[in-house]
């Protein structure tokens, strides 16, 4: 090596284990990448489903600073490396980092390879860089980014959720992301050069002193909320968060639809499939629109390792088993003949079009026959049928529950009185409806069968009426449509789990519900 060369790797070198602070350009500009890709997953995470590795950048960047820091490592593996070898390298490892922005529309299941592969190339990317490099990374102007990355990593997401949040109440049209990132950006500018560059300098006594303070009035505004809101506002955020419900929800991630015979389109209805599957249970759900609401739970008791299949049969209307839905109902059974499930799920609302309320006819109750025969087809393959329970609620013209969530909204906006929107009960009369009394003889014909339990969360005994809404949070549990809110799923989700863990003790040995008779739930 001449003497040049020397001199170079021990500038680099001294560049690296220095306590005194120079500035970077290759480090900048790393940290500039990392910081505007953890901004795209957030603003875009249907496009950047990759962008959530940024974080991993800033942990390499954190070890090889922390590194600068405290080490003076005899260690210098890349000082002899060549300036032409130094550039290309530098280049090969930038294209995997930048992977991070390639448009990703599958499910992401960690952990991807994207997770290994950008983090090392980013290791590499900055040993590499310190010893004979002469790229001008400066070129790329992202320097002042980087310099207020850590404002924008503070800032972006409570700007992004409050956002989300509150733009609703003002316009439907407006993305969000048009008034979160200039927000996040003018507010991060702001925070950095006011707040963030002047405790850089200050003393450690000062720093401490002032993050008391900081926190101090954090504590304050989270103690006294409501004493410093004006009331007015709070009814606007409740109004713009029931507004979320207006169009029915019915998720479905970690899937893909089916086109074929049953459902020429891909959802909110149709035939929807989970992926990665690496246990040994067959499980299918069939049903009505909210059996397409109710999918996710069943996802949640059952993750990926406990199955080998998980798929749903939904349509509007029509419950496809229960009811009669035509041809679906023939496609439905063909399939049954191939998937022939373990756990079956019969997820519905139960309504008049469909004759579920039509008196029940003892002795020979042609609807009650039906639902047996339905069942005992499930029975031939299955070990376990789940049921669900009458909803203790009618939203027919009659009952006035069209368009609920509108007149709930408006109350609220005008201080009325929400209380009155609860529906009487009538606990006798409830259990002589017909579709009680059916489900209590299919039960008893069906050793399989049991009953997920869905009318009791919004039963209140002591008042004699049906919930309507959350009186502590103010949110809906209908929409107009006479679908459940997101916080009424919430609800039934421990009903699912305690059939579930009561019927199947042994696949939740850990769940202490399980200890309760499988026979005392069926009935």
């Amino acid at each position: 090596m001449g003497t040049d060369d020397t001199i170079k790797s021990k500038i680099s070198y001294t560049a690296l284990t220095s306590p005194v602070r120079q500035f970077r350009d290759d480090i900048a500009f790393i940290r500039a990448l990392a910081i505007i890709s953890v901004l795209c997953f957030h603003f875009w995470p249907k496009i950047f489903g990759l962008g959530f590795i940024g974080v991993d950048i800033f942990f390499v960047l954190s070890g090889y600073l922390i590194m600068q820091i405290l080490g003076q490592s005899p260690l210098r593996p890349c000082q002899k490396i060549s300036e032409k070898s130094s550039n290309i390298a530098t280049i090969v490892l930038l294209l995997p980092i930048l992977s991070v922005f390639l448009p990703y529309l599958g499910e992401i299941q960690p952990p991807n390879i994207f997770q290994f592969v950008v983090p090392i190339s980013g290791a590499l990317f900055l040993l590499i860089s310190s010893y004979n490099n002469q790229i001008n990374w400066a070129r790329f102007r992202l320097s002042y980014i980087a310099t207020i990355s850590y404002s924008l990593y503070l800032v972006h997401y409570p700007v992004l959720r409050y956002t989300e949040y509150k733009l609703p109440y003002y316009s439907e049209k407006i993305p969000v992301s048009i008034i979160a990132l200039p927000a996040t950006v003018a507010i991060s500018m702001l925070f950095h050069h006011l707040y963030e560059k002047p405790m850089l300098r200050e003393t450690k006594s000062n720093v401490a002193k002032n993050t008391l303070i900081l926190f101090g009035v954090l504590i304050f505004f989270a103690s006294y909320w409501r004493v410093v809101v004006k009331p007015e506002f709070a009814q606007n955020e409740l109004v713009a968060a029931n507004k979320k419900f207006s169009k029915s929800i019915y998720e479905a991630s970690g899937g893909k639809w089916i086109i074929g015979n049953f459902s020429k389109t891909g959802g909110p209805w149709g035939q929807y499939q989970y992926l990665n599957n690496t246990g040994n249970l067959s499980i299918i759900s069939v049903g009505n629109s909210w059996a397409a609401q109710q999918r996710y739970i069943i996802r949640k008791i059952f993750p990926p390792n406990m199955t080998t299949h998980l798929e749903s049969f939904t349509g509007p209307g029509n419950a496809i088993v229960f009811h009669d839905a035509g041809t679906k109902t023939k496609i439905f059974w063909e399939n049954m003949k191939v998937l022939k499930p373990n756990i079956v799920f019969i997820l519905m609302r139960y309504h008049e079009k469909a004759g579920d309320m039509a008196p029940y006819v003892p002795g020979n109750d042609t609807v009650l026959e039906h639902y047996v025969r339905q069942v005992e087809r499930f029975s031939k393959f299955a070990s376990h049928i789940f049921v669900e329970s009458h909803q203790p609620f009618y939203c027919d013209p009659a009952n006035k529950q069209n368009n609920f969530l509108t007149r709930f909204m408006d109350r609220l906006q005008n201080g009325g009185n929400l209380t009155a929107l609860n529906m009487p009960y009538n606990a006798t009369a409830f259990a002589e409806s017909p579709v009680r009394i059916r489900l209590k003889y299919l039960l008893e014909r069906c050793p399989k069968c049991y009953l997920i339990n869905v009318e009791e969360p919004f039963i209140d005994k002591a008042n004699n009426y049906v919930r309507t809404y959350d009186e502590k949070t103010k949110l809906a549990y209908f929409d107009n449509d006479c679908h459940l809110t997101p916080p009424a799923l919430k609800m039934l989700e421990p009903q699912f789990e305690t059939a579930v863990h009561q019927a199947m003790p042994k696949y939740f040995p850990n769940n202490m519900m399980a200890k309760t008779t499988t026979k005392s739930k069926r009935g």
